[in-house]
């Protein structure tokens, strides 16, 4: 009986000391930021994990970004999928989040999601993404890709939480704001030509203070009216349907578990 009870305390004693550790090796005190190919200085790399991490918490979801020089003979797509998993990334049960890799050396790029993460970033929504950090990679601004990255992901998250992820026909709509100070400009400026335009043809007008001084005398006299059909027209168009369906597609890891993402280059 007392062996019984020892094995049982130290089994408890075992749990108590073991749950600061589990509690400890979540991925909420993980780096969002992982600079293996150096391409940020420190101290920009740390605010940029700090932007990362405060996502990441509100949101639920882990958004991490990480830069390499050796790919280890993986594609990139399987580099990212397997860094997500290995380094325990991925909130919940289902490990929710979306990891963006930059190969320095090939200049290679790959979005790996997994859990809620998939649902959020469709393939359509992946390919936004793309469009708007790529530039910014080509030209060698990868600060500013990966703040891009950053924003746009949290409102990726923010309207995915509202039932309707970003997708197809559903994308976010980004007009700086100089191109609508140059649109607000055009606009005047036509306007401003059409008025002017249109008041030059009106010189010789006289103003009348009656509205029978604009009729001439004589020009209208009815004595009879009536309606009278004479046909109809339907004119008729076929509405094309939305062949495809969206989402995003999937694969599984070189671990079994299910991941969405694309890759591309710079």
């Amino acid at each position: 009986m007392k062996k019984k009870i020892t094995w049982m305390l130290s089994i408890l004693l075992v749990m108590i000391f073991s749950f600061p550790a589990v509690i400890a090796n979540t991925s909420e005190n993980l780096p969002k930021f992982v600079d293996h190919a150096q391409v940020l200085s420190k101290d920009k790399g740390e605010k940029l994990n700090e932007t990362l991490q405060k996502i990441s918490k509100q949101q639920k979801m882990d958004v991490v970004i990480v830069t390499t020089n050796e790919m280890k003979g993986k594609t990139p797509t399987q580099y990212a999928d397997d860094y997500f998993e290995d380094n325990g990334y991925g909130q919940g049960s289902h490990h929710d989040g979306i990891l963006f890799l930059i190969d320095m050396q090939n200049r290679n790029w790959a979005i790996s999601t997994e859990g809620e993460g998939i649902r959020t970033f469709t393939d359509a929504g992946q390919a936004y993404i793309e469009q708007q950090c790529k530039p910014y990679l080509s030209d060698g601004k990868y600060e500013k890709a990966f703040y891009k990255f950053a924003d746009l992901c949290e409102e990726f998250i923010i309207q995915a939480r509202k039932g309707k992820p970003f997708d197809q026909n559903n994308l976010p709509k980004h007009v700086s704001f100089f191109v609508y100070i140059i649109e607000v400009v055009v606009c005047f400026v036509i306007a401003l030509c059409i008025g002017w335009y249109r008041k030059s043809k009106l010189k010789t007008v006289v103003k009348q203070a009656d509205a029978l001084d604009y009729m001439e005398s004589g020009s209208m006299n009815m004595v009879n009216s009536r309606d009278v059909f004479l046909n109809k027209t339907i004119t008729t168009r076929v509405i094309p349907k939305n062949t495809s369906s969206g989402g995003s597609s999937t694969h599984q890891s070189s671990s079994g578990r299910t991941h969405g993402g694309s890759s591309g280059s710079f």
